[in-house]
């Protein structure tokens, strides 16, 4: 086996190496007996990996005298949407080193290695959720909320009446997807950063929740006793540190309105929770709704779950970001033209300290996004660190927020005004495949 010194090398990983990476994983990721679902998960991406007809996903290297695996990582392809513009991601995940082989650069080779792979692929940015501060150095910032959740004692489903129009709740099976991308679709409309699963995703996402994978939700399609389908919802399908969630929603605006869906959707969840319960062997705590605080059944909610958390973030990249901003600008003309700055005739120039950028808009329509090179350290109309540059970007805080929080963020005249204009804050909703 080839060493860089006393360091293994970094090798993208054959057929013959997947259940050895499928069983380290299950083995160095497990957090208190979930070595099964995590080893079910890696197998089911695998099988993703060859429905697509991808054939890179996995990095490794092994032990150089017992030929164990000790480190791994993958890349995983995720359609995802700004606003309603298509994009692509690299997800780098399943990132793991035995703990004698850490700080070693193993890591770095990998992420060398994948993010290599999601340039050839074409990726628009890269996403990951990970440990705090760890990716920072590849790269990436926390911009993009993730998982806030509002939850409050069991108990208070108790205190419920049953509803009045009892629905039925089918599990979702394969004929179900063109419908589940037709109402999770509706999403795209509501938020900024969304998922945007195909056929083949909705298809792993059912095949895994069967292996009782980390990607495993319960789905069920909502419908009227006389079988008219007015909503889909996704449950976990397991207890996650006492708490068992309502992880999705989407209701037919045509068809129905949360006051017919609400009621029986509460039972369901108290049904489901008891039932995991039992399943598991566990107590369940609490139980709510892990999915954008401004989602409409989040708000309706609030007075019954009301315990509320903006929960952790994800990590996002993006190597080109002229090249990024260029993709977006209908959404980036869309928000100007519902701002104050409705037909904007100027150029923007933000000061990004080490890449900057000019926007020349006219007339509201971004006509260029040019490189330029301030003449002054304090010259353009707004200034911040190009990773800090990304919350703005993701709608993850408003340039008043990102002020407070970088002192060498801050606007000349109106420019932050202007950048906000462009990049107002708006909440994600933002699942992926895995």
């Amino acid at each position: 086996m080839s060493t860089q010194g006393n360091i293994p090398e970094v090798t993208p990983a054959s057929m013959s190496d997947l259940e050895d990476i499928a069983a380290f994983n299950g083995r160095i990721h497990d957090e208190g007996n979930n070595a099964e679902r995590i080893i079910a998960t890696v197998r089911d991406l695998i099988h993703l990996n060859k429905i697509k007809k991808i054939e890179r996903g996995f990095v490794l290297a092994r032990h150089p005298e017992n030929n164990a695996v000790i480190t791994s990582s993958c890349l995983i392809p995720q359609n995802l949407r700004y606003g309603n513009i298509p994009i692509q991601a690299g997800n780098p995940e399943f990132v793991g080193t035995d703990t004698a082989f850490r700080q070693k650069g193993l890591i770095s080779r990998q992420f060398e290695i994948l993010h290599q792979w999601s340039a050839e692929n074409g990726d628009d940015i890269q996403i990951i959720g990970g440990i705090p501060y760890f990716y920072r150095k590849y790269g990436y910032e926390m911009t993009v909320s993730m998982e806030p959740r509002r939850t409050d004692s069991l108990l208070v489903l108790d205190k419920l009446a049953d509803p009045e129009k009892p629905l039925q709740f089918d599990a979702a099976v394969e004929r179900d997807i063109p419908d589940l991308i037709r109402l999770f679709g509706q999403e795209h409309q509501s938020y900024l950063l969304t998922g945007d699963w195909s056929k083949q995703d909705w298809q792993y996402i059912l095949q895994d929740s069967k292996n009782n994978g980390c990607a495993a939700k319960r789905i069920f399609m909502v419908r009227r006793k006389n079988g008219t389908l007015i909503g889909a919802i996704k449950f976990h399908n397991h207890i996650e540190d006492g708490r068992f969630y309502i992880v999705g929603a989407e209701i037919d605006p045509v068809q129905t309105t949360w006051d017919e869906v609400q009621p029986a959707l509460l039972m369901k969840l108290k049904e489901l929770a008891q039932a995991q319960a039992e399943l598991e062997g566990k107590l369940v705590k609490q139980v709510g709704l892990q999915m954008p605080l401004s989602h409409p059944l989040s708000i309706r909610l609030a007075y019954l779950f009301k315990q509320e958390s903006e929960g952790y973030a994800w990590y996002i990249r993006i190597p080109d970001l002229q090249k990024f901003l260029q993709k977006i600008s209908p959404v980036i003309e869309e928000n100007v033209h519902n701002s104050p700055y409705r037909g904007l005739s100027r150029t923007l120039k933000l000061n990004l300290y080490t890449n900057s950028l000019s926007l020349e808009f006219g007339k509201g329509k971004l006509k260029s996004i040019k490189a330029w090179k301030p003449g002054s350290y304090d010259g353009g109309d707004f200034l911040c660190p190009e990773l800090a540059f990304l919350h703005l970007l993701m709608g993850h805080r408003s340039t008043a927020e990102i002020q407070k929080m970088y002192r060498d963020c801050y606007g000349n005249k109106d420019g932050a005004a202007v950048v906000d204009a462009c990049f107002p804050k708006r909440e994600s909703n933002l699942s992926l495949v895995i």
